[in-house]
């Protein structure tokens, strides 16, 4: 019975750590993370007792938004398979953690929130090496250094077309600049607000730095608006006023400088200032392709408000609004919506914005509910701003990470006692 016991605790113990790894791996690859989660739901499933079940309602809401999903295929004329496995992780993260979330500790809790960062910071020493290598080669026998992709280029002038390796998209080999923005500033927040987790102050201040920079030369203009939100947050809850509005003048200044350095977001400022909200059926900077998108999506919305036109059919309908509005560069790209919020309503009319939306303000509850979670507030953040200009559903890297931390959050361990230390420890 004494054996019998040990293994199954060091079963349960196995299916928690497995968490732990996909944190660890999701910044790093699609392919290992997707493994870890296979893994997973098999682990629990396989070796959990009934007895041991933690039932959470909030959790029945990404369910329902699959089963919405899936609905919307009824009604669509390009069935496909395929929907199935894309939203699966709308399943997947509500097993396990419904399966093995009654014995997810504060400790392990608090492990997967390291173990995240750690990922991060991995993923961007990945980056630098890919970057490095793209950029250096032997020319008649010389060692030469060129981090433009087009040789004709300047330094300046790759980095604002998106031609350099240290910038943008080819600087982010692992994940979309997006998507990598919202893991960094997430990494970031853990980093400010539990201070615990990484003692060394040294150790602590250089995963700050070094996240920072990397999120820069990803060169996500989300990411470094929703980076400065968190920054202000953070100056906002441990600093008194005089201080905080020292600093808070000092991160605006510093963020002025860097949208100075940064010349794809000089080049995003300095067109707004120009063409206001306008756009060029034809331009192919990225916020004319999002304002060319959102304009379809809403055609599309006026016209199909309830259920929408259904996952199969979406890209089909905005193919056809692109077409009509001679917008070229979404039509050749074959873009979707580039808005969380329009993409479901596209997809699947206001059941789906409405299950979204739930899921949303479950988070705001649980927030209220522990005195700990300005980790929470962070990733609401976090999804609530990036939703504006990417449809974080529609891809794995988004919505993987937005299933496993929205269910991590609804099992969040962190007393009260915990929380007055890391404060004070804030503050010190």
């Amino acid at each position: 019975m004494q054996t019998m016991n040990i293994i199954e605790g060091l079963k349960e113990k196995g299916a928690a750590y497995l968490l732990v790894m996909f944190s660890f791996c999701l910044p790093l690859s699609q392919r290992l993370s997707t493994v870890v989660i296979l893994l997973s739901v098999l682990l629990s499933l396989v070796f959990l007792k009934k007895s041991k079940f933690l039932f959470k309602k909030e959790l029945l809401f990404l369910v329902g938004l699959y089963f919405v999903y899936t609905l919307s295929l009824i009604y669509t004329e390009n069935f496909g398979f395929k929907y199935f496995e894309q939203k699966a992780s709308l399943l997947a993260f509500p097993l396990i953690f419904f399966l093995i979330g009654k014995k997810l500790s504060k400790n392990t809790t608090e492990k997967i929130l390291s173990f995240f960062v750690y990922g991060c910071v991995l993923s961007g020493l990945y980056c630098y090496y890919i970057a490095l290598t793209n950029s250096i080669s032997f020319i008649d026998g010389a060692l030469t250094f060129r981090p433009q992709v087009n040789a004709d280029s300047g330094f300046l002038e790759s980095s604002i077309r998106g031609g350099n390796h240290f910038f943008g998209s080819f600087f982010s080999s692992l994940h979309h600049t997006t998507y990598f923005g919202m893991y960094i500033n997430l990494a970031i927040a853990i980093l400010l607000f539990k201070k615990p987790l990484f003692r060394n102050k040294i150790i602590r201040l250089s995963f700050l730095v070094f996240l920072s920079i990397v999120l820069i030369q990803v060169s996500s203009r989300a990411g470094l608006v929703t980076l400065l939100i968190i920054y202000v947050f953070y100056l906002f809850k441990f600093l008194s006023r005089l201080k905080f509005f020292t600093l808070l003048t000092l991160v605006l200044i510093s963020s002025f400088m860097v949208s100075q350095f940064n010349p794809r977001i000089k080049k995003t400022v300095d067109n707004l200032i120009d063409k206001g909200l306008n756009f060029d059926n034809e331009d192919i900077g990225s916020m004319s392709q999002r304002f060319m998108t959102w304009d379809a999506s809403l055609e599309i919305i006026k016209k199909n408000p309830i259920v929408g036109v259904g996952i199969g059919d979406t890209y089909n309908e905005l193919k056809q609004v692109y077409r009509q509005k001679r917008y070229i560069y979404p039509y050749r790209e074959r873009l979707n919506s580039h808005n969380q919020y329009l993409q479901l309503l596209v997809e699947c009319g206001v059941f789906g914005l409405l299950l979204f939306g739930f899921t949303i303000k479950n988070l705001i509850v649980r927030r209220k509910s522990r005195d700990s979670n300005y980790i929470i507030t962070c990733f609401i953040i976090i999804i609530v701003f990036n939703s504006f200009f990417e449809s974080i559903l529609n891809q794995y890297s988004g919505l993987a990470f937005f299933c496993f931390f929205y269910c991590l959050f609804m099992f969040y361990k962190s007393p009260t006692k915990i929380l007055k230390k890391d404060i004070q420890y804030a503050k010190d």
